[in-house]
C-alpha cells in the first residue's frame, strides 16, 4: 500500500512539473484525496516613466551682440524672457569689466554699452533662477589708417 501512494505521490510531482501545474490528481486506492490549492499567475504591472519637461531656461533677443565700435551711440539692446513669467530680471558679470557694461531698461529690456574691444559675457537670471548667457563681442574698425 505504501509502495502505491509513494509512486501515486511521484506521478503527479512529475506530471506537474511537465505541465505548469495544471494536473489531475489521479486516484491511488488508499491514499487520501486531499485537494492541492495550486497558484494562479498574477499580471506584474510596471509603471511606464514619462518624460518631465525641463524648466523653460531665459530666452534672449538676440542671443549674442557684437559690437563694431565703442562708446554710448553704439550701444544696443537684449531683450529676456520666460514663457508664463512676467517677473524682474537681473544681469551680472564676472568678466565684462573693461569691455561692456549692462543697464536695466524697461520691462525686461537691458541696454549693452560696448567700452573696449574684447570677448565677455553676462548672466541674465529671473526670480526663479532660470538663466541664459549673453555673449559679447566688440572690436574697433580703423578707417584711414589712422
Amino acid at each position: 500500500m505504501l509502495t502505491k501512494f509513494c509512486a501515486g505521490v511521484v506521478l503527479c510531482a512529475s506530471l506537474a512539473a511537465c505541465s505548469n501545474g495544471d494536473v489531475a490528481v489521479p486516484h491511488v486506492p488508499g491514499a487520501s484525496q486531499t485537494p492541492v490549492a495550486t497558484a494562479t499567475p498574477t499580471p506584474i504591472v510596471t509603471a511606464t516613466p514619462t518624460a518631465t519637461p525641463a524648466p523653460a531656461g531665459v530666452s534672449l533677443s538676440p542671443p549674442a551682440l557684437t559690437f563694431l565700435a565703442t562708446g554710448a551711440s553704439s550701444a544696443q539692446t537684449v531683450t529676456a524672457s520666460v514663457p508664463n513669467y512676467s517677473g524682474a530680471f537681473t544681469a551680472a558679470t564676472t568678466t565684462c569689466g573693461s569691455i561692456a557694461s549692462i543697464a536695466p531698461a524697461p520691462g525686461s529690456t537691458f541696454t549693452v554699452t560696448p567700452l573696449g574691444v574684447g570677448s565677455c559675457s553676462f548672466t541674465i537670471t529671473d526670480a526663479v533662477a532660470h538663466v541664459a548667457t549673453l555673449s559679447i563681442s566688440v572690436t574697433s574698425t580703423t578707417v584711414g589708417g589712422s
